[in-house]
C-alpha cells in the first residue's frame, strides 16, 4: 500500500500544478505565477502559518514535559481500569487536552492511545477493547479545538 501511496509533498505539488493550470484559462502564465507568489508570501498568511506551527510545537513540548507526561501515565491507568468505557474516557481526555491547546490534544491524545494499547497488551487484555476505536477516540480533540483556547478564530479576534 505504501509503495503506491504518494507523499504529502507530492500531493501538494500536484494540487498546485492543477490549480495553476485551471487558473490559466483566464490569465497568462506570468499573471498566474505572480498571483501564486503574492499569495504564497503574503504577510498575513505567513503570520497565521507561524502561529499554527507554534501551537503545534508548543503542544508537543507540553505533552512531553515531565509533569504532563506523569499525568498522561496516570490517565492511562484510569482509562484501562474499565475496558468498556476505555474509548469514551480516551475521547474525553483528548477533548480536554484539545480544548486547552490543539497541539497538546493531538500529541497528548496519541500518547494516551499508545499508552492504553501498550498497557492492555502487557496485561493480556487486548481482546477486551477495539484498538481502532481507541485510536479514533485519541483524535477526538479535533472536535473541540476550534472553540478552545488556541483555536484559529479566537487567535484572529
Amino acid at each position: 500500500f505504501q509503495r503506491y501511496m504518494p507523499t504529502p509533498l507530492s500531493i501538494a505539488v500536484l494540487l498546485t500544478l492543477v490549480a495553476g493550470a485551471l487558473a490559466m484559462r483566464g490569465a497568462t502564465p506570468l499573471e498566474v505565477m505572480g498571483a501564486w507568489v503574492k499569495g504564497m508570501w503574503s504577510a498575513g498568511l505567513i503570520r497565521f502559518g507561524f502561529q499554527a506551527m507554534f501551537m503545534l510545537v508548543l503542544g508537543h513540548v507540553l505533552a512531553l514535559a515531565p509533569p504532563v507526561r506523569r499525568g498522561l501515565d496516570k490517565a492511562v491507568v484510569w482509562v484501562v481500569s474499565n475496558p468498556r468505557w476505555a474509548a469514551a474516557k480516551t475521547a474525553l481526555l483528548a477533548m480536554a487536552l484539545g480544548w486547552l491547546n490543539w497541539g497538546l490534544g493531538l500529541v497528548g491524545g496519541a500518547i494516551l492511545v499508545r499508552g492504553v494499547m501498550d498497557m492492555m497488551r502487557q496485561q493480556g487484555r487486548q481482546g477486551e477493547v477495539n484498538f481502532g476505536v481507541i485510536g479514533a477516540a485519541g483524535y477526538a480533540s479535533m472536535l473541540v479545538w476550534h472553540g478552545g483556547l488556541s483555536g484559529s478564530a479566537p487567535l484572529k479576534v
